[in-house]
């Protein structure tokens, strides 16, 4: 089962987001050990989200303005979504929308997890839209989460 949510978009920074790489693949996933320090974790990512707090010193600087900026799309996908949920078309509403930043910002809905190691900068979508930024990039891929092949 995939846990998704269709009210909120979900945020995951990459590896290279994190100003050491090494320490993000070293503490392990949020949802592993004592459940009050995932808790310490999670409070302290959200004050530095919401108050750019800068003696919390895990993401590279661009990192939080990448999140800010990308912020504004989600109430379009989300109305976007309800209109076409409550269409009378025959076709599935259930397109995934995202967009992923050169320092490794990746945002998508509907929101759900990604995998640890995702970096949205290293897959071909990402770079063949880097290309041509003039441009709207759609094509087909195996998608990093849903092990099925998506436009």
């Amino acid at each position: 089962d995939l846990n998704v949510s269709f009210t909120h978009s979900t945020v995951k920074i990459a590896p290279k987001g994190f100003k050491d790489s090494n320490s993000y693949f070293e503490a392990g996933d949020f949802d592993i050990g004592p459940l009050e320090s995932q808790q310490q974790r999670v409070e302290e990512i959200n004050r530095w989200l919401n108050t750019g707090d800068p003696s919390i010193e895990l993401f590279r600087d661009q990192v939080l303005e990448e999140v800010y900026w990308t912020s504004f799309i989600e109430s379009c996908w989300i109305n976007n979504f309800r209109r076409d949920w409550n269409s009378d078309r025959d076709e599935n509403p259930y397109i995934l929308r995202y967009i992923g930043t050169r320092s490794g910002v990746f945002r998508k809905f509907p929101g759900g997890p990604s995998p640890r190691e995702f970096d949205p900068t290293q897959r071909a979508w990402y770079l063949r839209s880097s290309f041509s930024p003039d441009l709207m990039a759609l094509s087909t891929f195996k998608s990093a989460t849903l092990d099925q092949t998506v436009i």
